[in-house]
């Protein structure tokens, strides 16, 4: 399996677009048609997916334009996400859950 394979078969799931595939090879300049052979690559490659994630992250839950219409499971990515960031031990800057609290005005 090459390096865009590997890519591809992991985006799968999420209707991620060859095209979105080859701008994350250009912007972390990875050799397309190297073999995925090691540990070390897989983790590259997974680290790559962490680095470019904002890239590829559907804005909408849908997006419907003339005829066609796509949804994305917006849970699914987001657990993707977090058990990816977990496993490379990064913080999850996406779906951090975050507390605010509001100051007592009177």
């Amino acid at each position: 399996m090459t390096y865009k394979e590997y890519l591809l078969a992991t985006l799968a799931p999420f209707g991620v677009e060859i095209a979105t595939v080859d701008l994350i090879i250009i912007n972390q300049k990875l050799s397309p048609d190297k073999e995925v052979k090691t540990e070390e690559d897989v983790l590259l490659l997974k680290k790559t997916l962490f680095k470019e994630f904002s890239i590829f992250l559907p804005k909408q839950k849908t997006l419907s334009e003339g005829g066609y219409s796509i949804s994305w499971d917006m849970e699914a990515i987001r657990l993707w996400y977090s058990s990816l960031a977990k496993e490379l031990g990064e913080d999850d800057t996406f779906f951090t859950s975050s507390t605010i609290s509001a100051v007592h005005l009177w």
